[in-house]
């Protein structure tokens, strides 16, 4: 652009016959024949080109382009990034103590748990995070999750369902007896990096549930006490990070495990730790 401003003042000076051109290596100058200054173009202090003429100056932008500076930062405000759900979560399946309000004496507890062997698994996939922040740190994560509670039954009574209701049984010579559900849950969580490698997670999920009985010695599955789930379920969930790959995980369910009247009034958490691969 300065090489084309240049010319076009040469070339008024050429034109204009009688009027005189000087160039002194940092500006130039056309003067007319009574000594008066005509057009004059000259560099400023940031290196843009300005032309005076008859008193007004017009400033035009330098040819080089500015280099972007070393400290820029690209922001990642909503763009996808790494988030913070593992691909498997183990820990333990529990219940809160259920109301046996509706049952004889004799027949309360018979939803307690083993709780050495009760335990949850979950599988992450198709897992994805949106930034909240420049730099990533504040997110939103989601995924599709398969969950599996086994919850074991520490007497061995066998859960029957007699009228539609969930009833203990005696179970003869069982060494066995659980209640197994499996769900696809989509939790979404808030997610927020502390220091270092750990970070906090806090959010809610909704899931799809079903359910089945299982007993060994003999070893016999049945679904009939599925209806008696509560099929659609929601809750809360958090996670704190604890070292580069691994975190505490657990999360508190909202609805009652049996739907109203059909069972004791309970409701499944569990706690574990999950794994970032």
């Amino acid at each position: 652009m300065k090489r084309f401003i240049l010319s076009i003042a040469l070339m008024a000076g050429i034109f204009s016959g009688a009027a005189q051109v000087i160039d002194d290596g940092e500006s130039l100058t056309i003067i007319k024949s009574n000594g008066d200054d005509m057009i004059r173009i000259e560099p400023d202090r940031q290196g843009d080109v300005v032309i005076k003429i008859a008193g007004y100056a017009i400033s035009f932008g330098n040819d080089k382009l500015e280099k972007p500076s070393k400290h820029r930062r690209y922001s990642q405000f909503g763009k996808e990034v790494d988030g913070k759900i593992g691909l498997l979560e183990i820990g333990a399946s529990m219940l809160t103590s259920p109301d046996y309000s509706a049952y004889t004496a004799a027949q309360n507890g018979f939803m307690d748990l083993d709780a050495s062997k009760s335990f949850h698994i979950a599988l992450n996939t198709l897992s994805t995070s949106v930034s909240l922040s420049p730099r990533g740190h504040l997110r939103f994560s989601t995924a599709l999750s398969l969950v599996w509670d086994n919850y074991v039954i520490s007497n061995t009574r066998k859960l029957s369902v007699v009228d539609g209701v969930v009833t203990p049984a005696t179970l003869d010579g069982a060494r066995k007896s659980k209640l197994a559900t499996f769900s696809l849950r989509m939790p979404l969580f808030l997610e927020v990096d502390l220091f270092g490698s750990s970070f906090l997670s806090a959010g809610v999920y909704g899931e799809w549930v079903n359910a089945w009985t299982k007993y060994k010695s003999p070893k016999t599955k049945s679904t009939e006490i599925d209806k008696c789930i509560n099929p659609l379920r929601w809750g809360f969930a958090a996670k704190l990070g604890i070292t580069d790959g691994l975190y505490l995980v657990g999360d508190y369910c909202c609805t009652n495990l049996f739907r109203d009247n059909r069972g004791p009034a309970t409701t499944p958490l569990s706690i574990g730790i999950g794994m970032l691969f």
